[in-house]
């Protein structure tokens, strides 16, 4: 094994074992109860790697989803008290992983706090329903076939499934139509871009970002169905 991917492994290793507990932990020095003998860990080294780090290396796509996981949870436990997507949540998960002033401003840059109640895709001045249940019947053709893949490959949950359904209709619906190309790429571009994703080439920045937007979406919809 090289020592870049041994340096990965012993953080990814980390941020499992900080999953396993529920809760972050002293990053560095567990990373370096973890690592290979001569695998040297630290502020410094793990800023240096994320700053090189594609949009698909791993332990940058690792640490970003255990980010997000923080800033979700609720607050009791571990928050102390802070609300979900908050810059306050997001600074008490810095100060638990005792790591410094240098990289804890890297990691908010790269993958910045959303806040909770914020729409990303929806802008009534200038949408339009479009997406009827005729025009859905008519172009779901892939969704069925994921859906049984869903439920007999994967073995989802019904209700999961349906949720799952319901939740993209409102994202999709809410794009806009797309034979009015300047609004639907205006307004997803706006919303990915919120993420830092500049292009639609697949990627695990994109995968994350269109994830997160459904997350959005979801919330705004339990609200208006009082959940």
């Amino acid at each position: 094994m090289s020592n870049d991917s041994a340096f990965t492994q012993a953080y990814v290793a980390t941020l499992q074992a900080m999953d396993g507990k529920g809760r972050p932990m002293p990053l560095n020095s567990t990373a370096q109860m973890l690592a290979d003998q001569g695998v040297m860990v630290g502020d410094d080294a793990l800023l240096a790697h994320l700053a090189a780090a594609g949009r698909n290396d791993l332990l940058a796509v690792k640490v970003h989803q255990a980010l997000l996981a923080w800033d979700a949870v609720d607050r009791t436990g571990w928050p102390e008290g802070t609300e979900p997507h908050t810059r306050e949540r997001r600074t008490l998960v810095l100060r638990l992983l005792e790591i410094g002033e240098q990289l804890g401003s890297f990691l908010n840059d790269r993958f910045p706090v959303v806040a909770r109640d914020e729409i990303l895709i929806a802008d009534d001045d200038d949408w339009q329903p479009w997406y009827t249940s005729e025009i859905k019947a008519a172009r779901d053709f892939y969704w069925n076939s994921y859906k049984k893949h869903l439920l007999g490959g994967k073995h989802w949950d019904a209700d999961a499934v349906a949720s799952v359904d319901e939740a993209t209709d409102h994202i999709i619906e809410r794009l806009s139509d797309p034979t009015r190309p300047e609004a639907f790429q205006a307004k997803l571009a706006k919303a990915l871009g919120h993420y830092g994703v500049t292009d639609l080439e697949r990627s695990a920045e994109l995968e994350a970002a269109v994830f997160r937007i459904f997350l959005a979406q979801q919330r705004m919809t339990d609200r208006k169905s009082g959940v």
